[in-house]
């Protein structure tokens, strides 16, 4: 107030009004100052609000490193274990579980036994599991198991056709090989027969196979599953003439030949005794004597089949067109 008093003389205005500007900008002021007060101290709550947060996101921060470090730990114990395989109880009667089983057998279909056998085994060892694996000799009995139990399956439909054939002959015995598909399974002109559509409906072994042989195991067929609308056979006798004993008053069997047997006959009568074929058989034989271990060695002509020489000409022909 001294101030005032002492500088009012210099003011061209009257002392009212000065003390009235002076007045309102002390007001202006006072309302400035409690606004950036009251802004100071919202700032001053977000910055603790701010710092809160900071101290949360370090304490998660903290908890994922830990984690994080727990998560690696348990992932090196786990490289260092043992790979292990899923569980597979044993079947009664048996050493493994279903699961190998399969996995063998179908592993077989591809390779072959013993070559199962060493996959399995290569894998194993690559993948460091210890595990005990089954012998070829297992696989082999497992097979055999799935293919008495697919024989012994029931058999529905009555447009069955048979395909008649004597396999796999080891010394005296071979075996006597049924096969079907039915009708309705056919596929279309120009196609193969399906593979999973066909059947094994027989496997006999024999030393043996006469006409009546052949004919008691057609009737033991077609009691079981039926008379078949069509029997398809190769060339041999035995397997076509005893067809005669599934003919009945209801149904009589229409008997095919094979295409490929009946096309190799025709082409042994056609060019069998030919002497220009047979010079060329010969020749070929001596070639293949001279060539196959030489440096011509890669020109070597194809083996001849004795037994089914004219079911194979397609090599030995094919041979003799590079040749020439």
């Amino acid at each position: 107030m001294g101030i005032f008093v002492e500088t009012v003389g210099q003011y061209k205005s009257t002392w009212y009004e000065t003390a009235r500007n002076l007045f309102r900008s002390r007001n202006t002021h006072r309302a400035r100052a409690e606004r950036q007060t009251q802004q100071a101290e919202e700032l001053r709550q977000e910055n603790e609000q701010l710092r809160r947060e900071l101290r949360q996101s370090e304490q998660r921060h903290d908890q994922t490193q830990q984690l994080l470090l727990q998560q690696q730990q348990e992932n090196e114990q786990l490289r260092q274990q043992p790979i292990k395989l899923p569980p597979d109880l044993p079947l009664p009667n048996h050493s493994y579980g279903p699961r190998m089983i399969a996995l063998c057998m179908n592993l077989s279909k591809d390779m072959g036994f013993r070559p199962a056998e060493t996959a399995l085994r290569i894998v194993f060892n690559w993948l460091r599991i210890d595990a005990k694996i089954p012998s070829f000799s297992s696989i082999r009995i497992w097979m055999c198991c799935a293919g008495i139990a697919q024989l012994q399956m029931p058999i529905e439909g009555d447009d069955w056709i048979w395909l008649s054939d004597h396999s796999n002959q080891i010394g005296q015995e071979k075996i006597l090989e049924i096969i079907g598909i039915r009708a309705s399974d056919l596929p279309q002109p120009g196609e193969t027969l399906p593979l999973d559509k066909m059947r094994v409906l027989a496997n006999i072994p024999g030393i043996r196979w006469t006409k009546e042989d052949v004919g008691r195991e057609y009737e033991k067929l077609a009691g079981r599953i039926g008379m078949p609308k069509s029997v398809v056979t190769d060339g041999a006798s035995e397997l076509r003439e005893s067809v005669d004993v599934l003919e009945n008053k209801e149904k009589k069997p229409i008997l095919l030949r094979d295409m490929k047997h009946y096309a190799a006959n025709v082409f042994e009568k056609l060019i069998g005794k030919d002497e220009r074929f047979q010079s060329y058989l010969s020749k070929l034989g001596q070639t293949r004597s001279q060539v196959q271990q030489t440096e011509l060695g890669h020109f070597t002509p194809a083996s001849q089949k004795p037994k089914a020489r004219f079911m194979n000409l397609g090599p030995s022909l094919r041979w003799g067109q590079m040749v020439s």
